[in-house]
């Protein structure tokens, strides 16, 4: 635990100081010269205790630089997946605000064919609201479907009465 002998002067002060341990071997029975040396020796003590200081704190410091890096590198990475779970979020929502108003419009148009088929009396016209609901709702990407066909077919052994108003004048015309 000697001083570091890179500078002239901390030569010189190793040289003095040598030269006090050699004159106080010479001379034990100065007590002056032995508390020198013992106040020489504790110093020196202390050097080495606060060298070993100073060289813990270099490493704690380096080790909790290291730690300082690697918690900013996780929190880089915390704050990305933070970004990625907000935009996540927004679209999630932007998605359930588009079903809720999806479902709410499919309620309306269920409560205006509810309102329709109790105002209708007709049986067929019922039916037809109906149908024209679950088409809306649940057949509108099935356009192979096309359009209902109300029309009954003529059944030859039961003929139909036509309503319209050509078959009307026909059959009028006939029974002249």
């Amino acid at each position: 635990m000697a001083i570091a002998k890179s500078s002239p002067g901390a030569q010189k002060i190793e040289e003095r100081v040598t030269q006090i341990y050699q004159v106080a071997k010479q001379n034990p029975e100065d007590a002056h010269l032995q508390e020198a040396v013992s106040l020489i020796k504790s110093l020196r003590r202390s050097q080495g205790a606060l060298q070993g200081w100073n060289g813990r704190y270099k490493e704690e410091k380096g080790e909790l630089t290291r730690e300082i890096e690697q918690m900013n590198a996780e929190l880089s990475l915390l704050n990305q997946q933070m970004g990625t779970l907000a935009a996540e979020k927004q679209k999630v929502v932007a998605e359930r605000a588009r079903l809720i108003s999806e479902l709410k419009h499919i309620e309306t148009e269920v409560q205006v064919a509810a309102i329709r088929v109790k105002n209708t009396k007709n049986t067929f016209g019922k039916l037809t609201i109906l149908w024209t609901l679950v088409k809306s709702l649940f057949l509108d990407d099935l356009h192979e479907l096309g359009p209902i066909n109300d029309r009954l077919e003529p059944e030859e052994d039961r003929p139909q009465m036509q309503t319209d108003t050509a078959s009307n004048n026909q059959s009028l015309l006939q029974n002249k």
